[in-house]
């Protein structure tokens, strides 16, 4: 499966963890990374691999605004649970500064991958993604 026009790559490496079958990462320059947990069988990777590959094709990440459940039934092609409309309009968000993607052997260590994500974490500024902790993940 490829999307023309979307810069993406992906790497297929082990996680510390069962957490999670894959992350979509922006490296902040147009380009993406898809990173996909190898211990899952295939069938599950093929799957999140189309997830992830879904989320680029309708731009989600950079749809802040929209409820992460909304984005998520849509990747999943579920109609998107209803929710209540807000009554006031959202605050426009900065996007975050760019982040490198190391390469995969940086990820090799759970402590220096988790240094990258509270990273990440620590430029989306105070509110939900501030609040969570990269443990969640």
């Amino acid at each position: 499966m490829y999307y023309e026009g979307i810069d993406y790559h992906i790497r297929k490496l082990p996680f510390p963890n069962l957490a999670s079958e894959s992350l979509l990462l922006s490296n902040g320059d147009g380009s993406y990374v898809i990173l996909l947990n190898s211990r899952f069988p295939e069938e599950v990777l093929r799957a999140r691999l189309a997830h992830e590959l879904e989320h680029l094709k309708r731009d989600h990440l950079h749809q802040p605004e929209r409820p992460v459940t909304e984005k998520e039934a849509e990747a999943e092609g579920r109609p998107a649970p209803r929710t209540a409309q807000p009554t006031a309009s959202p605050q426009p968000t900065a996007r975050p500064a760019f982040v490198p993607v190391p390469e995969p052997d940086y990820f090799r260590s759970w402590g220096r991958a988790m240094r990258w994500v509270r990273e990440l974490l620590a430029q989306e500024g105070p509110g939900e993604g501030a609040a969570r902790s990269p443990d969640t993940y």
